[in-house]
């Protein structure tokens, strides 16, 4: 990934806890996808949102003190409509979440800092540890 980056606040997001932020968040990640890949960046704040598409490429990174927080309106969720993609066999029989990504490689979701049971991890991936915001679920495809 580029060490080039793009701020959501530079797209429009308020960290106000109250503002959807869907827009302003997923044009920066398309922003940054679009010019070969980097780190799009979440400042400290509460970012409401609705669903996200990661794109190949794009390091979603939370700065300390960032929480994205999933909009309660269920009509803020797009559908999740990828090739191959089987709702109902998930836990929840729904096609709607808050962070997916399909034909993307090279991605991920980072922290620069956070704590693990007391245990300090730094610029770490939350799908390489036991601290998570995000919960990566792979199911095998069930024919």
């Amino acid at each position: 990934m580029s060490a080039m980056g793009w701020d959501i606040m530079k797209f429009g997001a308020r960290a106000d806890g109250a503002t959807l932020n869907t827009a302003a968040i997923q044009n920066a990640i398309a922003a940054c996808h679009a010019s070969g890949g980097g780190r799009v960046t979440c400042g400290p704040g509460v970012y409401r949102t609705g669903s996200l598409r990661l794109k190949s490429g794009v390091d979603l990174h939370l700065e300390p003190g960032c929480r994205l927080v999933g909009s309660t309106d269920l009509a803020d969720y797009a559908d999740f409509e990828a090739p191959g993609a089987h709702p109902e066999r998930s836990p929840e029989k729904s096609s709607k979440s808050l962070i997916r990504a399909w034909d993307a490689e090279d991605i991920a979701i980072t922290r620069r800092y956070f704590t693990n049971q007391g245990t300090p991890y730094s610029e770490s991936s939350f799908f390489q540890s036991d601290s998570y915001v995000v919960e990566l679920l792979i199911k095998p495809d069930q024919n």
